[in-house]
């Protein structure tokens, strides 16, 4: 048995923090996942607009799995945001 709640669903709270780029400009993605779930996204950017967007990328992934498959679907489904559609895919490949 290798489902996703075997592998992970037990695994103890962690953080993940990786450098992405959105918009040409390089930011922190700091994550905290709890049982293989995402917990909390934060952005870590001097720019607003990136800032602006961390109540939304935490609406749509928080409860979501910590893997780059379930992210890239959330994105796909984002309506009328363009902005967090891409943010959310720079997330997903960021999981690889």
């Amino acid at each position: 048995m290798h489902s996703y709640e075997w592998l992970y669903g037990q695994t103890p709270e962690f953080h993940f923090e990786t450098n992405v780029v959105l918009d040409g400009q390089t930011f922190s993605l700091k994550v905290v996942v709890d049982k293989g779930l995402f917990k909390s996204i934060s952005l870590i950017s001097d720019q607003q607009h990136i800032k602006d967007m961390e109540n939304g990328i935490n609406l749509l992934l928080k409860g979501t799995r910590f893997e780059s498959s379930s992210v890239y679907s959330m994105a796909l489904d984002i309506p009328f945001d363009e902005k967090l559609t891409e943010l959310a895919l720079v997330v997903s490949r960021s999981l690889y």
